[in-house]
């Protein structure tokens, strides 16, 4: 903790004293703590502008240069489709996990904690058992896991959120989740 306030106070510290002298020479007064209030403000600013105007570019440019490697398209495809089940509601778009659940696995008595991603209509034609599709995640890393098919009787809900559920299966089980009264939500 000493380490992290020394660390803040010298950053402080820095970047007051060098916006500080360019203010001082405007203004002619010396105001303690407006040079860093300046580079909040002006580190906002160019982070809006980059962005929203040069970012999306930049980011749009690099993304079809990697697309066109081959071995490194594979690898990025698969983590952004990945991180885009993962994260909800990034760039407009849900979550490809829709609820949290718990399943008997990998035996009957072991429960595991699992992301409903949809209705396992796939195999309607193999099976008359109405079947769920499960992503359970592996800890500590949420890009892997396993892909179950449970019977939908045998799934529990539970009225985690998606995030909560993460963090719970991120953490391995140490975060506890502090949560209200909430309604569960079926497919």
């Amino acid at each position: 903790m000493v380490v992290t306030v020394y660390v803040l106070w010298t950053l402080f510290l820095l970047v007051d004293s060098i916006l500080g002298r360019i203010l001082y020479r405007l203004l002619g007064e010396n105001i303690w703590g407006l040079g860093l209030l300046a580079f909040l403000v002006l580190a906002f600013i160019v982070g809006m502008f980059v962005t929203n105007v040069i970012g999306k570019h930049l980011f749009g440019w690099m993304e079809s240069l990697i697309k066109k490697l081959p071995l490194a398209n594979v690898i990025y495809n698969t983590v952004k489709q990945m991180s885009d089940a993962i994260f909800s509601d990034r760039d407009g778009k849900k979550s490809a996990f829709r609820r949290v659940v718990l399943v008997q696995y990998p035996r009957p008595g072991i429960f595991s904690l699992g992301f409903v991603t949809g209705e396992g209509d796939e195999f309607k034609q193999f099976s008359n058992i109405d079947l769920i599709k499960v992503f359970i995640v592996s800890t500590p890393n949420p890009t892997t896991g396993f892909l179950v098919f449970v019977p939908r009787e045998d799934i529990i809900d539970t009225d985690f959120t998606i995030e909560e559920g993460m963090r719970m299966a991120i953490s391995g089980g140490t975060v506890h989740i502090h949560r209200k009264k909430r309604q569960v939500n079926k497919i």
